[in-house]
């Protein structure tokens, strides 16, 4: 943590007064506030330009301003922060203009920001999509999301889509008020009433069938973070023991590998023709040196305490459950104990790579397809989720709780001579 505070004065956060008192392990901090440098009505010409120019300012500041606050979340839900992308290195928020609106920004008439009503309200509007991206990143463990990097605020219509995702930019459409001011929406309205449901992916061709597949693809969303926060459980797990394989001889070193092997790596052969990992390892682990025998160890640990594999093995899950049901047209069941979630899916032909990070597809093959029957089952602890297809012709279970574990001994054992 010492290396942190340091990092911490780089985005907006300073040490709190006490710091001198506490531990390396207990050092805390507190957000600088980003201040907005307003520009005043002085019968400029181009006022609306200076005040959208000064509310970007604004807003990098603002979103720099949250990184110790993202980082106290972070920590308590055991995540390494110094792994975890800062938050103003992960997104940007764009007040929008006729350059980067779609719907031509302030080019209308009346279309401007020339009063301090609606000056006040579009930094509001800045600070609530701060929150929703803050919020976001929270619950991608500090990993920023594949779909978009950016998120524009544009004027618009009172009709219309609120949000639009378009590339790598997402669009927050707030209208105008009819009093003069701008209605804004808060991070909920961002989070719980567009996102979520799915609604920037209305301008999408077959926009309302991608919706019902959303809840599997939603970096933030329930499904992902319960599936993420149960691989990143079980590599922390594993973490702990291979940590503690340190001091051992070499004789208890050879049998808690070989064990930890036989309880991690999957028992699937690339080939009829090649072991499975799990054999190939225990053979391995069998006659092992004892410098192969460290770095495996060594060398297992390093993809287990990671963020954004954890999020690429989620990824890697999802795709297989997807691209499963396409060649299949199969029932999917997503089953986590504590919730129930049901959704009714119509399958389409969409690449929704562009919902994934690059990355994933290295852990693909170790998502195991343990059999074929009727449903697709995905199982992990957190809840229950359940999206049926019209036509059903044949189930898969589907499991993502060794994918992490596997490949990062498969690495390891490519770097260590096995």
């Amino acid at each position: 943590m010492a290396a942190l505070g340091l990092a911490l004065a780089n985005v907006g956060c300073a040490p709190a007064d006490d710091v001198s008192a506490q531990s390396a392990d207990q050092i805390e901090c507190v957000a600088l506030p980003a201040t907005l440098e307003r520009v005043e009505d002085e019968g400029q010409a181009d006022l609306t330009a200076q005040r959208v120019a000064s509310l970007n300012d604004y807003a990098d500041a603002a979103l720099a301003s949250r990184q110790c606050e993202l980082e106290t979340t972070l920590e308590h839900r055991d995540v390494d922060v110094r792994q975890a992308v800062p938050l103003a290195d992960a997104y940007r928020v764009v007040v929008g203009n006729e350059a980067t609106c779609l719907n031509g920004g302030w080019l209308f008439a009346r279309r401007n920001l020339n009063t301090e009503g609606r000056y006040a309200d579009m930094k509001t509007q800045v600070d609530n999509v701060v929150e929703f991206l803050k919020q976001l990143h929270e619950d991608t463990h500090g990993i920023p999301s594949a779909i978009f990097d950016t998120v524009t605020i544009c004027p618009s219509e009172v009709f219309g889509n609120k949000m639009e995702l378009v590339g790598p930019t997402l669009y927050v459409n707030v209208p105008f008020a009819q009093l003069g001011g701008i209605s804004t929406f808060d991070a909920q309205d961002l989070r719980a009433d567009m996102w979520t449901p799915g609604k920037h992916l209305e301008v999408f061709e077959n926009g309302d069938k991608l919706k019902a597949l959303w809840p599997l693809f939603d970096p933030g969303g329930t499904a992902r973070y319960a599936l993420r926060n149960g691989i990143a459980q079980r590599a922390l797990g594993l973490l702990a023991r291979l940590i503690g394989l340190d001091g051992l001889d070499v004789g208890a070193m050879r049998a808690e590998l070989q064990q930890l092997a036989k309880e991690n790596a999957t028992d699937i052969s690339p080939d009829e023709n090649a072991p499975s990992l799990r054999a190939r390892a225990q053979a391995f682990f069998a006659d092992a040196t004892p410098e192969q025998l460290t770095c495996v160890a060594s060398h297992w640990q390093k993809d287990l305490d990671d963020p954004e594999a954890w999020s690429q093995t989620s990824e890697a899950a999802v795709a297989t459950v997807y691209k499963e049901t396409a060649r299949n047209a199969l029932n999917v069941n997503v089953k986590q104990d504590g919730w129930v979630v049901v959704g009714n899916t119509h399958f389409i032909h969409v690449n929704l790579d562009i919902f994934l990070s690059g990355g994933y597809e290295r852990l693909e093959r170790y998502v195991e397809i343990e059999q074929v029957e009727q449903n697709i089952t995905w199982e992990q602890s957190g809840f229950v989720v359940v999206y049926t297809i019209d036509d059903i012709d044949v189930n898969v279970s589907v499991s993502a709780v060794r994918s992490l574990q596997s490949a990062s001994l498969d690495q390891a054992l490519n770097r260590c001579g096995g």
